[in-house]
């Protein structure tokens, strides 16, 4: 039996590219919240994906606990992407931490 690929759309910034890629069947939704050309704000985040079927991933790169945090309370997503020199025992920690995967 083959698996069914998931795709994640990454990088999104404008309301009307997630609900396109929401649209298009897109599993994930990755807004990125480190420094970048398409970083945004974890409020910013929660305003343009609201309503969507998709996960939401949360891309981060050696953010601190209160970045964290603020992520967490302020944009709620389904998953961490931890995309740095963050430890498995860390990446484990938040897992447990904040709920999720």
């Amino acid at each position: 039996m083959r698996a069914t690929p998931k795709i994640k759309i990454c990088g999104l910034t404008r309301a009307e590219d997630v609900r396109a890629a929401d649209a298009a069947g897109a599993a994930f939704l990755g807004f990125i919240f480190a420094k970048s050309p398409r970083q945004i704000t974890p409020e910013q985040a929660s305003e343009i994906s609201q309503g969507v079927s998709a996960k939401r991933v949360a891309v981060t790169v050696n953010a601190d606990a209160a970045t964290l945090d603020h992520i967490m309370e302020a944009f709620a997503p389904d998953y961490i992407q931890f995309h740095g020199d963050e430890s498995p025992e860390h990446i484990v920690q938040c897992a447990a931490k904040y709920g999720v995967g």
